[in-house]
């Protein structure tokens, strides 16, 4: 007789354990999601301003064609000089018209002597190779954040898939769990403590969705003003 009257107590007190501890784990799952799509919001405003750092890279990629552009009209400049310090004399008039030169833009058999604008175009040079150089590294330097920020997007999107999923197969093993009048009201508290916890995750969720639709809103009028 007494068997009878503690094992039923025993499975009752089991089936409250095994309920409170998945309704444990699936707030903690919930709680946990809740974190990543708030993450998953911040990721995202990396990315637009991950976007706006390409069109960055792109005129950074303009730049650096108009400046290699300037770079060889530098240095047919310079060939033109060196061929005149070599004493072609006779053909000077007819190199200045092939390459655009006016008649004050010709330096005379001293200045070509001298050296000093060959000198000053070679010094020019040299800058606008440095400048390019740097504007490169610059627009390596975007693609690569861009391209780990995507990476770190998609891997936090998964993550976020992946925890939605252990809280539907938690809440399909706790309605197939048949309910008893002894655990009902324990049962009950519960159901509020989780009722209470998806309201504070909705009120979260329409948080996050304020917070996307500002950074959308900068991102907006920064482009319009840049126009």
């Amino acid at each position: 007789m007494k068997r009878t009257i503690v094992s039923p107590y025993k499975l009752e007190t089991e089936e409250l354990l095994s309920r409170t501890s998945l309704e444990s784990q699936k707030l903690a799952l919930m709680g946990e999601v809740s974190y990543l799509k708030l993450k998953l919001v911040d990721m995202e405003e990396k990315q637009i301003h991950g976007v706006e750092r390409q069109h960055k890279a792109e005129s950074v990629v303009n730049l650096i064609s108009e400046l290699q552009e300037q770079m060889c009209r530098f240095q047919q400049e310079i060939n033109c000089r060196i061929r005149e310090k070599t004493g072609q004399a006779d053909s000077i008039p007819q190199k200045a018209c092939n390459t655009g030169f006016t008649d004050a833009q010709i330096p005379d058999q001293g200045l070509a002597c001298d050296g000093s604008p060959e000198e000053v175009t070679l010094q020019e040079l040299r800058l606008l190779k440095e400048k390019v150089d740097h504007l490169e590294d610059q627009k390596s330097q975007y693609e690569r954040r861009l391209k780990a920020t995507k990476a770190e997007l998609s891997d936090l999107q998964q993550l976020l898939l992946s925890k939605n999923a252990e809280i539907d197969s938690l809440h399909t093993q706790l309605l197939a769990r048949p309910l008893s009048t002894e655990t009902s009201e324990r049962d009950q508290e519960l159901q509020r403590l989780k009722t209470g916890m998806e309201s504070l995750l909705v009120a979260n969720d329409e948080k996050v969705s304020r917070q996307l639709s500002k950074v959308i809103i900068n991102v907006c009028f920064s482009l319009l003003v840049q126009e």
